[in-house]
């Protein structure tokens, strides 16, 4: 706020929120398709059933709420900075 550069919120939601939402995100789907296809593959239908739909589905639901609350919580700093007015104590 005192500086006047707005970005700040921008790179600063990038790295508090969306990289570690979108990182667990990642993690998830992988260890998901790498625990769940073998057991789906063989054990139950004896053969392969794929779970790509699944997971592509997921992983742009994902990614668009990564999107959302990366800009939610840099619109919401912003909004908050901008009404701070430096007082004494």
């Amino acid at each position: 706020m005192l500086a006047g550069n707005r970005t700040i919120y921008l790179s600063t939601a990038f790295f508090t929120l969306l990289v570690p939402l979108a990182s667990a995100a990642l993690i998830g789907l992988y260890a998901h398709h790498w625990l769940a296809t073998p057991i789906r593959a063989v054990a139950y239908t004896g053969e392969h059933d794929d779970t790509a739909d699944m997971l592509h589905v997921a992983l742009v639901g994902a990614g668009l709420m990564v999107v959302l609350v990366w800009l939610w919580g840099a619109g919401a700093a912003a909004r908050l900075a901008h009404a701070w007015r430096p007082s004494a104590d």
